[in-house]
């Protein structure tokens, strides 16, 4: 089976940390590449701290995706990237701000660095044939500028099992983009956005997801209810499911062949997705055996999560001399994506997204007395690990039509 018949969902994100200029161009010092895995080390941590960060890095990014995308159309984002993301930058730093991060990511300085090396532990290289789910990173210094301290940031990289590099000033982007394409196993072609070429040290991430589906599925049309009030055909999928009812609305759980699974969130009033929070997506019990209606779909979203209302959380907050003198964090843009079709969820390949014609085999459906539900307006979905429950990519989607 080929990569293009699986299933993909893709997000990456970068903290860029940075300091004042100066210095001159030494030779690279150390020379890796991205196949890096998450954390080994796996602290134990009281689970209550855990149950806090994953509600709280999904409420937080419940509110990045609600105030980022525009009225009727579409936003990703991944949760769990962007905070591990804060708690990297934060890691040692001195902020003014940390109501604000205590906010985002659930738990207290003291034991945030824990918890999250904890929760990514499980990101670790879970992989097989028709499945896997990774996060990898790279620590990116300026030898140009010389004002990193290379040994802390190596230090650094070991606490998180991340990869190092030493670069001057002029390889830093192309660096970055190579990083990214190897991270991403050719599915992208470089950063959402480039690197500061003036910072003198960068943290990336790239967190990567796919499943094929573990029933096959019919191509078909669905009559959706645009947010402008159109209702038109859409290029859609019929394929089974779960189904639980939750105080606003039906979770449905996707036949994928990942234990990470994804779920979608169907409001029962079209226009409620912005009052959704982490509660509303606990699992009552029992699911039913459904018959699920999704539109096909191809979203593809830069979000740059640096400052939310009035709430900025590392780049003017933190000072982190540790790393280097006058250092300070702050947080660039995270490019994130779904995408649905014949063969499952998948990022990156918008060729795959089938239109109503294309032969399939028969899904494997429950009995002819099932329920069917149709996702006939703007919904929400999230696929998450398995063993902690934490959001790994989390969507709005308000126009499946739209091909990014």
């Amino acid at each position: 089976m080929s990569k293009k018949q699986a299933v993909w969902a893709i997000a990456a994100s970068a903290v860029v940390l940075s300091a004042c200029s100066g210095g001159n161009d030494p030779e690279p010092t150390v020379t890796v590449t991205a196949e890096t895995v998450a954390p080994s080390t796996d602290p134990e941590v009281p689970s209550d701290f855990r149950d806090d960060a994953t509600r709280a890095s999904l409420d937080f990014a419940i509110t990045v995706v609600d105030e980022r995308r525009q009225e009727g159309g579409n936003a990703v984002v991944s949760p769990a990237s962007i905070s591990y993301s804060m708690v990297i930058a934060g890691t040692g730093a001195v902020c003014t701000n940390e109501e604000a991060l205590v906010s985002a990511l659930g738990v207290p300085a003291e034991e945030r660095e824990n918890t999250y090396l904890s929760l990514a532990a499980d990101l670790a290289g879970r992989e097989e044939a028709d499945y896997a789910t990774r996060l990898s990173g790279l620590i990116l210094s300026n030898s140009t500028t010389g004002r990193a301290d290379n040994e802390a940031l190596s230090d650094l990289a070991e606490r998180y099992s991340l990869s190092h590099m030493t670069v001057p000033e002029s390889e830093i982007g192309i660096t970055a983009d190579m990083w990214a394409l190897d991270a991403s196993d050719g599915r992208r072609d470089g950063l959402a956005a480039p690197l500061s070429a003036s910072a003198d040290y960068s943290v990336l991430l790239n967190l990567s997801y796919w499943s094929t589906w573990s029933a096959s599925a019919d191509v078909t049309t669905l009559d959706f209810e645009f947010e402008d009030g159109r209702r038109e055909p859409v290029p859609a999928l019929e394929l089974p499911a779960l189904a639980w009812e939750a105080d606003s609305g039906t979770i449905l759980e996707l036949p994928t062949t990942s234990p990470d699974s994804t779920y979608l969130y169907y409001p029962d009033v079209a226009g409620t997705l912005g009052d959704l929070t982490a509660d509303d997506w606990a699992i009552p019990g029992e699911g039913q055996e459904v018959v699920l209606t999704v539109p096909t779909l191809s979203a593809s979203v830069t979000t740059n999560v640096e400052n939310l209302g009035d709430q900025s959380f590392l780049a003017s907050g933190c000072e982190n001399p540790g790393f280097g003198a006058s250092a300070e964090g702050s947080l660039a843009s995270q490019h994130a994506s779904y995408e649905f079709g014949v063969d499952g969820i998948a990022a990156d390949h918008v060729g795959d997204v089938v239109e109503p014609g294309r032969e399939t085999t028969t899904p494997d459906r429950p009995g002819t007395n099932a329920k069917i539900i149709a996702v006939d307006r703007a919904f929400a979905v999230m696929t998450v690990d398995e063993e902690t429950g934490w959001a790994i990519l989390y969507g709005m989607i308000g126009d499946p039509t739209v091909r990014n």
